[in-house]
């Protein structure tokens, strides 16, 4: 069936219109507003590469993240996130197994802060990674053609106010930062090149934790039917008035031509879609189907 439906909008008039989409949070909190305070494991003085600004970006990178989740949680109205003094001493590198604070730890932070939820950073990495690619010439010689992206990785857990478990996240992300071209024996660059990209990419990554708590809305395009009798239809809908279009669109999905009728229920299944009707979205996409 829906081979069927693909068809026919293969061989009929069509176009796109962009559909908002809206999804509800990851990690799901009680309704409300809600207290909220992290820690961080992290004591940032221990941390030491060979090269001092290597050090100096995974500090400042470090940073970024922290001010990420500052502002995430600043755009989130229901929810009010303190940033705690206290440092539960752990690792500042990561590891397979994030090591997370124990009972009498949390238990000892929520005491002194009684919020409603605990939020603790237990493992932060960032790293400059490449991948090799031998290139053959054709003229006997030879190259290495290099890849290079940035990968990031911070491990949060989040704990309600009796210390108990409600979401463990390992935020995991790469960034592209440079293809190149270099010779068999060229050395590897360190992340220290890449200061202002790391800081930028550490932030956007606190930032991302902290929308997985509140409903995000994004835009996806779909196919509608735009022969004569969609025309004022599509003109609503891509002015956004989706409501209006399906009030005007309903009577045709009872019109006595079958292939009007057929197109219109299929019309009304992203109408549906965009007014985040996913159920009557089904059901339309059934009907247009079955006409």
């Amino acid at each position: 069936m829906q081979k069927a439906l693909f068809m026919l909008l293969l061989t009929s008039c069509t176009t796109l219109v962009q559909v908002p989409i809206t999804e509800p949070p990851e990690i799901l909190l009680p309704p409300g507003p809600q207290e909220i305070v992290f820690i961080s494991r992290f004591d940032t003085t221990q941390i030491s590469f060979a090269k001092d600004k290597v050090t100096a970006v995974y500090k400042d990178g470090y940073q970024a993240f922290i001010k990420g989740l500052q502002e995430g949680f600043e755009a989130i109205e229901h929810l009010n996130l303190t940033l705690a003094d206290t440092i539960i001493l752990g690792r500042w590198y990561t590891s397979e197994a994030p090591k997370f604070p124990d009972s009498t730890q949390l238990l000892s932070i929520i005491n002194q802060y009684e919020p409603d939820y605990l939020i603790t950073l237990d493992a932060f990495k960032i790293e400059l990674l490449n991948e090799d690619i031998i290139v053959d010439f054709g003229d006997g010689s030879s190259g290495r053609q290099v890849f290079y992206y940035i990968d990031a990785l911070a491990a949060m857990g989040l704990f309600n106010q009796y210390g108990q478990v409600a979401d463990k996240m390992l935020m995991n992300d790469q960034q592209d930062v440079e293809i190149t071209f270099r010779g068999l024996f060229a050395s590897t660059p360190d992340i220290s090149l890449y200061e202002e990209t790391v800081g930028s990419f550490a932030f956007d990554l606190g930032y991302q934790y902290a929308l997985m708590f509140t409903e995000y809305g994004y835009f996806e395009t779909r196919f509608m039917h735009s022969s004569k009798h969609f025309k004022q239809v599509l003109t609503l809908a891509k002015a956004g008035k989706w409501e209006d279009a399906r009030k005007m669109l309903l009577p045709l999905t009872e019109h006595p031509d079958k292939k009007v009728a057929q197109k219109a229920a299929h019309n009304m299944s992203v109408i549906a879609e965009a007014l985040g009707n996913r159920d009557e979205m089904d059901q339309w996409i059934e009907k247009a189907q079955n006409q």
